[in-house]
């Protein structure tokens, strides 16, 4: 073969691996997308009850299994509280703010979805009360809002 034969075969070698890079890249597509987050889900036995103008709040732990795959770290206690002298207002939204965390701690098993869980507070007279509680994963995923408890003390 030619000099002149091997100088354009090394060309074309040249070309065709600069079209292969071109068009495989680096491999990488997107940007890097975080591993899923799974979210508690809801509860729906919120309960409460009053002694002496003490609130109790108690519900039931959402249930950890191997199916839901997210690790209870514990849920936020949210209230709403309307002055009764405002009135009755049917259609005004109602604003709720965070009041407490509670963590999920369990003495009987490292389960924390094998307890109830509690909230405590003393109340003020002439009000609207609406509680509910929105439970939060170890790695900060919330869940969706529980059943809503509403009282007037």
């Amino acid at each position: 073969m030619t000099s002149r034969r091997l100088s354009h075969i090394r060309l074309f070698l040249i070309l065709a691996a600069a079209l292969i890079g071109f068009y495989t890249g680096c491999g990488i597509k997107d940007l890097p997308v975080p591993p899923p987050q799974y979210r508690p889900p809801a509860v729906n036995d919120l309960r409460f009850s009053l002694e002496n103008g003490r609130l109790h709040l108690a519900w039931t732990a959402p249930s950890t299994t191997e199916k839901t795959k997210f690790k209870l770290s514990g849920c936020s206690v949210n209230r709403s509280v309307r002055p009764l002298s405002d009135g009755d207002c049917k259609n005004c939204p109602v604003p709720y703010e965070k009041v407490a965390d509670v963590p999920a701690v369990s003495t009987r098993t490292n389960d924390p979805s094998a307890v109830e869980m509690s909230y405590h507070e003393t109340l003020t007279v002439n009000a609207d009360y609406s509680y509910k509680v929105v439970c939060f994963s170890k790695e900060g995923a919330a869940g969706d809002g529980s059943n809503v408890v509403n009282f007037i003390y």
